[in-house]
């Protein structure tokens, strides 16, 4: 039996933290290649480059969130 278990608070995204696309992605519940297809378009801001790889902010997910549901 697979039950979903609440994240525990201190694992939570806060405001301003970075998140990779797949994180992103599962907060939206979308594919990462639709996050992707969205920044080409110019929809989703521009993630930053952190090492080796790609992250977007917390507020940049609920930003886009608020702008599809309109």
């Amino acid at each position: 039996m697979n039950t979903l278990s609440p994240t525990p608070f201190s694992l939570r995204p806060s405001f301003g933290q970075f998140l990779t696309l797949d994180e992103a992605a599962a907060m939206l519940n979308v594919s990462k290649r639709t996050i992707m297809r969205e920044i080409a378009r110019g929809k989703y801001p521009r993630p930053a480059k952190v090492g080796r790889t790609t992250r977007t902010t917390l507020q940049d997910v609920e930003t886009y969130a608020a702008s599809v549901r309109r």
